[in-house]
């Protein structure tokens, strides 16, 4: 957690519901300016952050595709055939990205040695 911890105010904050999963939210916090970018990419490799989901906000359209990565999350996990990844967090970026590529979508959307900016 201490690759996290010196963090600054978000830039952005933002609560969704969903109308489908009422028990379920999504709180969305953009960090700008983020120097740690590395150590909280092996925060999340060595599983500090379970219940987070963090992206590289470079490729990403807006608060709304997050939110609706999310909730196909929600949706996927409660289908009959379950995630198509390991996890939640790992399915809100398989449903960030165009193509059906956990890899892809790591590469794309996920939190890299860089990144500057960061939605978490």
């Amino acid at each position: 957690m201490a690759a996290m911890e010196a963090a600054a105010a978000p830039a952005l904050a933002a609560s969704f519901e969903f109308d489908m999963f009422p028990e379920r939210g999504l709180a969305l916090r953009v960090f700008r300016d983020v120097a740690n970018a590395e150590a909280v990419k092996a925060a999340l490799v060595a599983g500090d952050f379970p219940d987070c989901t963090v992206l590289d906000t470079g490729a990403i359209a807006g608060p709304d595709h997050v939110h609706f990565a999310a909730a196909a999350a929600l949706y996927q996990e409660a289908a009959p055939g379950g995630l198509h990844t390991q996890g939640l967090t790992s399915e809100v970026l398989y449903f960030m990205s165009p193509t059906t590529s956990i890899r892809d979508a790591y590469r794309r959307f996920g939190v890299q040695n860089g990144s500057k900016e960061i939605a978490v």
